[in-house]
Parts: structure tokens; sequence; C-alpha cells
């Protein structure tokens, strides 16, 4: 299997199909400016981490920065498809993508600042902007649970 193959492979296990999902649908805004401004800082803080443990084959650092909900869902997922666990599936991704990459490209790749965020209510999505400055075609559903952010879906559908 050609190594292109292999992270399409990956990524479609790890994000389903990629449909848009009742956790996308929009929600009333309801931050305050203030608030809005530390729940942006939050969210690129935490698909930033994603990003930096992924990268770096560190699949249960990666994978404790979603919902527990989510977190269950990609286990079950990865066993299902013999692949192992949330952590090893995203840990053979990290090391896949980030093979034949300069340290400085990884470390741009994630800065927070690259991360665009769309805030809904409780819930967000997160776009990533490359260091070649293109926006990722995929985008990462985020849910506050309790005071934090944590992310609740990779792969979401762009709209419009």
């Amino acid at each position: 299997m050609s190594r292109i193959a292999a992270v399409c492979l990956l990524c479609f296990l790890l994000a389903g199909c990629g449909a848009e999902t009742e956790h996308t649908a929009a929600a009333k805004p309801t931050r305050t400016p203030d608030r809005a401004i530390s729940d942006r800082a939050a969210i690129q803080q935490r698909v930033a981490a994603y990003l930096r443990h992924m990268l770096a084959g560190e699949g249960d650092q990666a994978c404790a920065q979603f919902t527990s909900e989510y977190r269950r869902d990609m286990n079950t997922r990865a066993a299902d498809a013999g692949l192992g666990d949330c952590a090893t599936v995203v840990s053979g991704l990290g090391t896949m993508t980030s093979a034949g990459q300069t340290k400085d490209f990884l470390r741009d790749l994630t800065r927070p600042e690259r991360v665009i965020v769309l805030l809904q209510g409780d819930r967000a999505q997160a776009s990533v902007v490359t260091p070649d400055r293109k926006l990722s075609r995929k985008r990462t559903a985020l849910r506050r649970v309790g005071t934090r952010w944590l992310i609740d879906e990779l792969g979401v559908s762009r709209t419009g």
C-alpha cells in the first residue's frame, strides 16, 4: 500500500465519513466578547496540542485532547479495523504525516495562531492555516466540557 493510500485510510478511519452531524449544527452564540476571546485562545491551544502530539507520534497525548465519547468511538473504530486503539492509530498517522518534513515546518504547522475558530455557543469548529497559507480542507469540531474545550470530531467537512 502506498504511503498516500495508507494516510487516506487512517484519516478515513479516524474521521469516519466526514459527514455533518448534530455535533456541528449551528447553535446560538452565547458568549460575551471577553469570553469569546478566551474561548478562541483555548480552542487554538487544544487544536495545536493535538497536532503537536499527533505529529510527534505521541498517540496517548494526542487522544487525550478528545472528549471521552469521541475517544471511546475512536478506540472502537480502530479495534474493529484491527488497528489497535486510538493512540496507536493517531501515533501511526502522525509518524507517516511528519515523515520527510523539516522540524521548522512541523513547528510552524502547530502554532496556535494558525488555528482559525468559528464559535457556536458551547461548540466550535476549527480550521488550520498551513505553512503554505492554505486553509485545511477539513475542520475539527470541539465542544465545551465543563470549563475545557475538547475535540469532539475530526474531519468535519467545511461548508460554504
